[in-house]
């Protein structure tokens, strides 16, 4: 038996958790589930986008939800209910902190069983922190099941009152044949204007003030001198791009940062590079870019903090620094970028223990079950 499952997400940027929803939607058995997508039209071309990648990936597209704000949530929940009845479905699964709220003060009104994801909280004003407190208290906690991603996630959703009974955590995992090395280090670097001979730090993701490149590019400032020929490749998109550039305009370093933006094969662009660095300076649920670049291989250097610490094994696949501490990451690239054998080492232990623990095998099996232990509940 096919069961139906409606994804009801919104989406402000297209990250780690539009990844692992796309990755969802491609890759769980189409004999057991077939997933539908309510897109949410807003005047964010984000959701657009989502809608477009989601469709691309495989999934059903229903009628839209038309999202104006907080004044049309009732609405919203009007318009989900009918997609249950309209559509035959028999679980939905809410992606985001608005869905998750308007879904759990309205969870009487939907006879349709539903799970939440908690992917992560970033709390950058008191806007965001009183929608996260409501989402925690009135909307994760009346759900039929609450998934999340790391063990660090579970413990902050337990002492938001949410039951020990409905969490379940399930670690994102990666699809080893995409996230490989391709064999083509030289011909991206040439692409990007990157010198043959230079040692490359950086990541691939969306480029924004949380994820505290700022203090990486001090960093490598700092090191200058004594690294010649160090240099830093950020890429993807986001609303930090233009700040960091002229960051590396006022230290001088611009000939040694490269931001070319949006590359469609983000393993390639890895592969350039020699150490991934995720200097992030807010919570972290559970980085996908992390694995992502294990998974090529590579050693990598991240802030301590929330479920990072998770996805690394330290001082084995990679090294752990305090969030904003400039100076630990600086020590700890020189230490990596002067030590070949260990660069090579914790790649190769990285690159085993992603295959090992984290295979996008591992987690649609586990989804799947989580599934179907709540859509028997209907």
């Amino acid at each position: 038996m096919v069961h139906k499952i409606l994804y009801v997400s919104r989406t402000w940027a297209m990250g780690g958790a539009q990844s692992i929803i796309l990755s969802l939607i491609r890759s769980l058995p189409k004999d057991r589930f077939q997933i539908y997508v309510a897109p949410f039209r807003t005047d964010c071309p984000a959701d657009a986008q989502f809608e477009k990648e989601a469709a691309k990936a495989g999934a059903t597209l229903t009628e839209p939800i038309d999202w104006r704000g907080w004044k049309s949530w009732r609405s919203c929940i009007d318009t989900i209910g009918q997609l249950t009845e309209t559509h035959n479905i028999d679980l939905v699964h809410v992606h985001d902190n608005v869905s998750n709220l308007i879904t759990g003060l309205s969870r009487k009104k939907l006879r349709t069983p539903i799970v939440a994801s908690a992917y992560g909280w970033w709390e950058l004003n008191t806007k965001l922190k009183l929608l996260y407190a409501l989402e925690k208290r009135l909307g994760l906690t009346r759900m039929d099941g609450v998934y999340t991603v790391s063990e660090d996630m579970a413990r902050k959703l337990r002492l938001a009152g949410v039951s020990d009974e409905i969490i379940t955590v399930i670690h994102t995992g990666i699809d080893l044949e995409t996230w490989s090395p391709q064999g083509s280090r030289e011909q991206v670097r040439r692409q990007f204007g990157i010198p043959a001979a230079s040692l490359v730090v950086g990541s691939v993701g969306r480029i924004s003030s949380e994820k505290g490149y700022d203090h990486l590019l001090h960093a490598v400032n700092s090191l200058r001198e004594e690294l010649p020929d160090l240099a830093v490749l950020l890429v993807g998109k986001g609303p930090d791009m233009g700040r960091l550039a002229a960051l590396a305009n006022e230290l001088a370093i611009s000939d040694r940062v490269f931001l070319p933006g949006y590359f469609e094969n983000g393993a390639a662009a890895l592969e350039a590079t020699d150490i991934a660095v995720l200097p992030s300076v807010l919570d972290e649920g559970f980085p996908t870019a992390s694995m992502e670049a294990q998974a090529v291989g590579l050693p990598i250097i991240a802030s301590d903090i929330g479920g990072t610490r998770e996805t690394i094994e330290k001082g084995i696949t990679g090294l752990l620094v305090e969030p904003g501490n400039r100076i630990e990451l600086a020590e700890a690239i020189r230490f990596l970028a002067s030590n070949d054998k260990k660069r090579q080492e914790m790649g190769q232990a990285a690159k085993e223990r992603i295959a090992r623990d984290f295979s996008l095998k591992k987690m649609i099996a586990e989804m799947a079950e989580f599934y179907d232990l709540h859509i028997k509940t209907k």
